[in-house]
C-alpha cells in the first residue's frame, strides 16, 4: 500500500503535537465483565470486549472535551438487485444523514447526503443512544426491541422499513484511547422483515428475509481518526461440499496516521450465524490519483490463529465526504463499494467467496 499523502494542514499539526502517538495496551480478545457504567470515576472509558454492554451511558462524565463527542447509526442491505446503505450521524461540530442505492441491474449508483455544521445542525440523538433523527429531512433509524427501524429521505430518494436482528451475537466493544477519549461499538447482523426503496419517484417493495448489518457507536474520537473498515454479508460456499453458507464480516483497523493508534482487534465474522473475533486484519490498496482518492482493488487478509482469510474487493462506486475548515474540522471519508472474492478459512471449513457485495471505508477527520 501506498503512504496516503494528507496535508499537514495547522489543525493536523496541532492535534499531532497534543496527541501521544499510540494508546494503552489492552487486552482486546478475552471477553469479560463491564461495569455498570459506560464511564469510570477516572473519567476513562471501561475498555474490553464484552458480550453486550448495558450500563448506563454516563458519558458526561467522560474527562475529554464534549466537542469530541459523536455517535452514529448505519445500516446496510444486500436484497439482491439493491444494495442500500443510510446513515444519521451527530458529530458534535456537526450532522450528517446520507443514503445510496446501488441498482444492479441498470447500474446505476444513487446518492444523498447532507452536512449541516454547528448550530445548523438538525440531528438529534435520545440518551440512551438508540434513536437518531434528522428534524430538518424527517430522516432516522432507531433501535428497537427486535432489531431496528428506519426512514430515511433525502432529494427524492427514501428507504423505510424494519428489520430483525439475527445471528449468535452484536460485536460489542469498548475501546480506549488516551484520557477521557475512547468509543463503545455495537456491530451487529440484520435480516429484513419488510422494506420499500423509492428511486426516481418509484416506490420498490424489498424482499423479506435479505441480510444486513448495523454499526452503532458512540464515543468522544480521537483527534486524529484514519481508519478502514470492511462490511459485507451474504452467501459463501462450501469448498468441500458445496453448500451455500451464510458469511458475515465487520471489521476496522487503524490506518498509519491515526493518533493514538490502538491494536483494538475490532475484526468480527460470523459463519451460519456463529462468531468469531479475529486478532488482526490487514487492508492493503493503492490510491491511484491523489485528488479523487480513487483506489486499485483491495486485498483484505488475516493469518490469525482461528481464522484466515484471503479476499479481494473491486471498487465499483465510491461516496466522499469532504471538508476543510481551518482550525476547525478536516475531513475526508471514502466509501467504496464493490464485490469481494476469495477465501475464509476457519471452523475447519473452507469458504469460497464469489462476488458477495459489501463496503470499504478509508476515512480521515481531524476534529
Amino acid at each position: 500500500m501506498s503512504e496516503p499523502k494528507r496535508p499537514m494542514t495547522a489543525i493536523r499539526l496541532l492535534r499531532t503535537l497534543q496527541t501521544p502517538a499510540s494508546g494503552p495496551a489492552i487486552d482486546y480478545l478475552t471477553m469479560r465483565t463491564p461495569s455498570p457504567r459506560l464511564i469510570l470515576p477516572n473519567g476513562r472509558y471501561d475498555a474490553g470486549w464484552f458480550d453486550d454492554f448495558k450500563g448506563e451511558l454516563n458519558v458526561e462524565r467522560s474527562s475529554a472535551g464534549r466537542w469530541r463527542f459523536q455517535r452514529w447509526l448505519h445500516i446496510h442491505f444486500d436484497t439482491g438487485r439493491y444494495f442500500v446503505a443510510a446513515n444519521v450521524a451527530h458529530m458534535s461540530l456537526a450532522g450528517n444523514t446520507s443514503i445510496v442505492a446501488l441498482d444492479r441491474e441498470t447500474g446505476r449508483f444513487h446518492e444523498a447526503s447532507r452536512t449541516r455544521m454547528l448550530w445548523r445542525n438538525p440531528v438529534e440523538v435520545d440518551p440512551e443512544m438508540e434513536r437518531f433523527l434528522d428534524t430538518e429531512s424527517g430522516s432516522s433509524i432507531a433501535m428497537t426491541r427486535d432489531g431496528v427501524a428506519f426512514d430515511i429521505r433525502l432529494d427524492g430518494l427514501r428507504f423505510e422499513g424494519t428489520a430483525e436482528a439475527v445471528f449468535e451475537r452484536p460485536f460489542s466493544q469498548v475501546t480506549r484511547y488516551h484520557g477521557g477519549a475512547g468509543t463503545l461499538q455495537w456491530w451487529g447482523n440484520l435480516s429484513l422483515d419488510r422494506a420499500t426503496l423509492t428511486l426516481d419517484g418509484q416506490a420498490r417493495a424489498l424482499p423479506p428475509g435479505a441480510l444486513g448489518a448495523y454499526d452503532r457507536s458512540v464515543g468522544h474520537r480521537r483527534p486524529i481518526q484514519n481508519w478502514n473498515w470492511l462490511a459485507a454479508v451474504g452467501q459463501a460456499r462450501d469448498a468441500e461440499t458445496g453448500e451455500p453458507v451464510v458469511l458475515s464480516l465487520l471489521a476496522s483497523t487503524d490506518q498509519a496516521l491515526a493518533r493514538p493508534r490502538i491494536s483494538a482487534s475490532k475484526n468480527n465474522v460470523w459463519i451460519d450465524g456463529q462468531h468469531l473475533k479475529l486478532p488482526e486484519m490487514t487492508f492493503r490498496y493503492d490510491v491511484i490519483d491523489a485528488d479523487t482518492w480513487d483506489t486499485g482493488p483491495w486485498t483484505l487478509t488475516s493469518q490469525a490463529p482461528n481464522a484466515r482469510l484471503a479476499l479481494r474487493f473491486t471498487p465499483q462506486h465510491r461516496r466522499r465526504e469532504r471538508r476543510h475548515t481551518p482550525l476547525l474540522v478536516d475531513v475526508d471519508f471514502n466509501q467504496y463499494y464493490g464485490p469481494l472474492s476469495g477465501r475464509v478459512e476457519a471452523r475447519g471449513r473452507v469458504l469460497e467467496v464469489d462476488g458477495m457485495f459489501g463496503l470499504v471505508e478509508d476515512s480521515w477527520m481531524v476534529m
